[in-house]
């Protein structure tokens, strides 16, 4: 589905408007916290949803690559080996918690990764017409499922409940994004941005989307779960005749770029030729349809055009 922009962009800055000129590395998002990540010569830290960015670690070769339900894991690469610390809101760097011997675990060096219930897994890609993302356990590598149509550049975070992840993707048509429910081993259908070159996060306290531009300027956008609408249809009528004396009632459905209904969207109605309007508005359903109706005095003739378009 094609979510909905709902703020930004808004420039990634320090507090003293210095802007990134090579491009911001945003390696997670942490809820109640804010994106995790740095930029040119600048150390680790929080960039806030509308952009501003804190340092809040004392050197830069660290990144967030794992993700827990109930915690996060800051992870630095060293060869075959990450070190563990716990993420504490607004505090990076602190409580070294073990070393991890990827090499051992058959787990690719700086894979986005997660702890779900009683096991880790990781995504991966594997080959394909088209490719695909992969959800592997740790340490066995087994593929526990597959997300066939996804692309390269995959990386993991928090989802809307603790058995879920996000996981995001930029693919040549877009950056994409599924939830992955843990439980059922399922993906969510897709949701698309309509632009290139984002990271993209799910955050969890506020019920939407994080994106982050990959190049120069690099910029925040919120996004909305809520379905873009991109057409209306045609009003057919579906109950009652648009003739003298009848009342009609005409319905559209409004719909997003990928065909899925987009409900609560407000309508405004027009109608040119016999008949009356019941009412100038009315609101979609659960299954993107508006209905209005038409009522046709006993002296109405002729044909009639009923239309509707969206509230701006």
């Amino acid at each position: 589905m094609a979510v909905r922009l709902l703020a930004g962009p808004f420039p990634i800055r320090t507090r003293q408007g210095a802007v990134p000129t090579s491009g911001a590395d945003i390696n997670g998002y942490y809820p109640h916290v804010g994106l995790l990540g740095q930029f040119d010569d600048k150390p680790h830290g929080v960039i806030s949803l509308d952009g501003v960015y804190e340092p809040m670690a004392s050197q830069r070769a660290f990144g967030l690559y794992g993700w827990w339900p109930d915690r996060g894991r800051l992870l630095t690469a060293q060869g075959d080996f990450q070190s563990e610390f716990e993420v504490e809101p607004k505090i990076l760097l602190r409580n070294f918690v073990t070393q991890v011997n990827l090499a051992a675990l058959a787990f690719p060096s700086q894979r986005s990764w997660a702890k779900l219930r009683d096991r880790r897994v990781y995504v991966d890609t594997v080959g394909g017409a088209p490719p695909a993302v992969v959800v592997r356990v740790i340490p066995t590598g087994e593929i526990e499922a597959e997300w066939r149509g996804a692309y390269p550049g995959t990386a993991i975070g928090p989802g809307r409940n603790s058995t879920e992840l996000f996981i995001w993707m930029d693919a040549p048509a877009g950056t994409q994004g599924t939830f992955y429910d843990s439980l059922e081993k399922t993906f969510s259908p897709k949701i698309h941005l309509g632009v290139t070159g984002h990271s993209l996060w799910y955050a969890p306290e506020f019920g939407v989307l994080v994106s982050v531009t990959s190049g120069v300027p690099s910029q925040v956008r919120i996004w909305s779960l809520e379905v873009q609408p991109d057409a209306i249809s045609e009003a057919v009528i579906i109950r009652g005749q648009a003739k003298a004396g009848h009342v009609a009632t005409y319905q559209v459905t409004v719909t997003g770029a990928q065909g899925e209904p987009c409900p609560d969207e407000w309508l405004d109605w027009t109608i040119q030729g016999a008949g009356r309007l019941e009412h100038s508005q009315s609101k979609t359903d659960a299954d993107g349809h508006a209905t209005i109706k038409v009522i046709y005095s006993l002296d109405d003739t002729g044909d009639s055009t009923v239309k509707a378009s969206l509230r701006c």
